[in-house]
């Protein structure tokens, strides 16, 4: 159980935060249109995990990420973004018979609708170099998408055992959505049987319903502390967070005041409560530079939030990350 109003333990490592997962093209639509037809799209570099790493290098943390890419301009593109973007790319395994995996995204002020064209991201292989990431990594980042396939799934359960053998702290962003599980394995029993292995676990509003059903934030809340997650983040838009841990239930404002586009906007939570939970914040307080970071990739497109530690400080009013 975590108390609010103290710091999280983490152990030492020599990089602050490690992604796992996908990282992808996204192809996002120019218009407020969820049909898909008869629009122009733009692409941008994505992928849950690798947003975060790429936030949080621009932070001033250092990241790296575990990923597979194919070898074809869109890999190349990736590649050299994530080095220019400063996060470590040993991690990045390449695919010469997989493509670049791709999601085409509907622009939405709500849930955006998607179309996932999956290929090298389920290919992850927890090869020499990834297990060692993991184990030398403060913070080890994931969400539902490579779990949902294999070889990516086996890979991220050996991960997360060498992550927590290091002392690090296991973060897992359950994403989860039937429509992109192999056919046939289970995916919903096999995130709730997951989360005693997690530390910090985020769901929305919308992920927590497509876990268990409908119900209340309350109720959602309950369901995932029961399944044994240490510290609960239920983000609910416009209506901030709900953060439980044990028998604790808090609520955090949101700091929203517009919405262009909300790709991306968990990722920028995630990457905001990281940060404080390394400059030593206690829970609240990273929530808090959670919501600031979230609030502001509200106002932008695209899936990364640009912004220095810097300039989150004067969002938040905080003092300096010592």
């Amino acid at each position: 159980m975590y108390a609010f109003h103290k710091p999280i333990a983490i152990g030492a490592g020599t990089y602050d935060l490690t992604a796992a997962g996908e990282v992808l093209i996204d192809m996002i639509s120019h218009s407020y249109d969820s049909s898909f037809m008869g629009d122009s799209f733009t692409s941008y570099f994505g992928g849950s995990p690798a947003n975060v790493a790429v936030n949080m290098a621009n932070l001033g943390h250092t990241s790296s990420i575990i990923a597979s890419i194919g070898e074809e301009p869109f890999g190349e593109y990736i590649e050299s973004y994530l080095r220019q973007a400063g996060v470590h790319i040993q991690g990045l395994q390449r695919q010469r018979s997989h493509p670049t995996s791709m999601v085409v995204v509907s622009r939405s002020e709500g849930n955006p609708r998607f179309i996932a064209y999956r290929q090298a991201d389920r290919m992850l292989e927890a090869d020499k170099t990834a297990l060692d990431l993991a184990a030398n990594s403060r913070i080890l980042h994931f969400t539902s998408w490579p779990i949902s396939m294999e070889p990516a799934r086996g890979t991220i359960l050996e991960l997360i055992d060498a992550a927590s053998q290091g002392g690090a702290l296991v973060g897992f962003d359950p994403n989860y959505r039937e429509i992109l599980w192999e056919q046939g394995h289970d995916g919903r029993r096999f995130i709730r049987e997951l989360l005693p292995k997690i530390d910090v676990i985020k769901p929305s509003d919308d992920d927590a319903q497509h876990l268990f059903g409908p119900g209340s934030p309350a109720v959602q809340m309950q369901r995932f502390l029961d399944c044994g997650a240490g510290l609960v983040l239920l983000t609910l838009g416009r209506d901030g967070c709900l953060a439980g841990s044990g028998s604790q239930i808090h609520h955090i404002p949101s700091r929203a005041d517009e919405v262009v586009d909300v790709t991306g906007a968990g990722d920028a939570f995630w990457s905001g409560f990281y940060s404080g939970v390394l400059c030593g914040f206690t829970v609240e307080r990273a929530l808090q530079r959670a919501n600031a970071a979230a609030a502001h990739k509200l106002r932008q497109t695209g899936a990364v939030m640009d912004l220095s530690l810097d300039a989150l400080k004067q969002l938040e009013g905080d003092r300096a990350c010592e």
